[in-house]
């Protein structure tokens, strides 16, 4: 079974996305995600489903319970302060600078 704290943590580590970023798109408390990242609660299926398409996965609750990519038409979008839409835009293999 998955350890979705630690699923999440490294995925807003490889991506650079904050805590506060991640309340600010997904719309789940902080207070919720810091529990959730240290282990002091499961996340329920819900914060899961607003949680991983941040990071452009989707919930499988098949025999793995292990995330899957979303297709591209489905990622999500954030009307943020420029300078977290661009590090979230980076962070999500989308940025046409490269």
């Amino acid at each position: 079974m998955t350890n979705w704290g630690h699923t999440i943590r490294d995925l807003m580590k490889k991506r650079g996305i904050t805590q506060r970023d991640l309340e600010a798109v997904s719309g789940v408390s902080r207070s919720t995600i810091k529990r959730c990242l240290n282990g002091k609660s499961k996340p329920r299926i819900e914060v899961l489903e607003k949680l991983l398409p941040v990071f452009g996965y989707s919930i499988s609750m098949g025999m793995t319970h292990e995330p899957y990519p979303l297709p591209p038409k489905q990622k999500i979008s954030y009307a943020g302060p420029v300078s977290t839409q661009r590090k979230l835009i980076k962070a999500a293999g989308c940025d046409r600078r490269d």
